[in-house]
């Protein structure tokens, strides 16, 4: 029981920081390619 809630808030997490990391990517592409022109 506990390992499963463990696993359920780490998918959670890991789900969380794919797209935290992925808007920072985002973010840094767009101003860099603003910056560029």
């Amino acid at each position: 029981m506990i390992s499963q809630h463990f696993l359920l808030h780490h998918s959670y997490y890991q789900e969380k920081k794919k797209v935290f990391y992925s808007n920072i990517t985002a973010h840094a592409l767009s101003s860099s390619s603003s910056s560029s022109k």
